[in-house]
């Protein structure tokens, strides 16, 4: 109310000056003028300090979006089931939790959640991601230059992001992904360690056309393309995908790429990054 009434002040003191001035000489003119502009870029100043403190409180939302901590969510995961104690922040990532914890459905009445169809070792690094936001997924090469357990979970791992509909996480499995493609180096530059086609086919039978981790396998496989690693073994859209790669006249770098979010779904703006909202 004090802010409000200083406000009102310089705006009835505006008018007055303007009135006044239309009835005086032209030195008081002039005087009156330099007056009106000082009120004038104090209402500005005045303004601008408002919008400042007010930007300090962007933090306060509604009660009604507010996430109830009072008790845990009970997820029964795979056959037989394994229980997952998970704090109701987990609401907050996920779409999917957040449609299936509504109180007219039986989950929300009750507080838990049936996943019986999905790997306990999966989930279990969704949960370390939701309590710890990183990726727990061994880096080790199995097979030569070829990569086998890692990338199976990591692309099952994504699946599971997409059914959950949880974008962040979906984001930071794409970087572990490329992650395992980049961390070796030798003299000639970087040589991927790739996925096997077990590991493509299983990513391309649970995932969706054009989604971040397709694109992302079709560049780095382009990029080192090896004809002795292409067969008939693959699924045909990831060679649809491959071969749209391979058409393009300029590919960029990977780390490139991944440095500068390009396969991820977030919106445009470092700020929506999770390597941003999570630090």
């Amino acid at each position: 109310m004090q802010h409000g009434g200083k406000y009102n002040k310089f705006q009835i003191s505006l008018q007055a000056s303007r009135l006044l001035l239309l009835s005086q000489s032209p030195i008081s003119r002039i005087c009156l003028s330099c007056l009106i502009f000082d009120f004038q870029l104090a209402i500005t100043n005045f303004k601008r300090a408002r919008e400042a403190t007010m930007r300090k409180f962007e933090c306060i939302k509604p009660k009604a979006g507010a996430i109830d901590f009072s008790y845990p969510i009970l997820v029964s995961v795979g056959q037989p089931a394994k229980l997952f104690c998970i704090p109701k922040v987990l609401c907050a990532s996920s779409d999917y939790f957040k449609t299936a914890l509504k109180e007219k459905w039986r989950e929300g009445k009750i507080g838990a959640v049936e996943l019986q169809d999905v790997d306990p070792r999966i989930f279990n690094i969704y949960a370390n991601w939701l309590m710890r936001r990183k990726i727990y997924i061994d880096c080790k090469i199995t097979e030569g230059k070829v990569m086998t357990g890692q990338y199976f979970l990591a692309f099952t791992a994504y699946a599971l992001g997409d059914r959950l509909r949880d974008p962040d996480f979906k984001d930071a499995v794409t970087d572990a992904i490329a992650y395992y493609m980049i961390m070796e180096k030798d003299g000639e530059g970087y040589k991927y360690p790739l996925p096997c086609d077990s590991s493509i086919n299983m990513l391309y039978a649970t995932t969706t056309p054009g989604c971040t981790a397709r694109r992302l396998v079709e560049h780095s496989v382009a990029a080192l393309l090896n004809k002795k690693f292409v067969s008939e073994k693959f699924p045909p859209a990831f060679l649809v995908g491959l071969v749209q790669e391979l058409s393009k006249k300029k590919r960029d770098d990977l780390e490139d790429a991944v440095a500068r979010c390009a396969f991820h779904e977030h919106a445009p703006g470092a700020a929506n990054c999770y390597r941003n909202k999570f630090k």
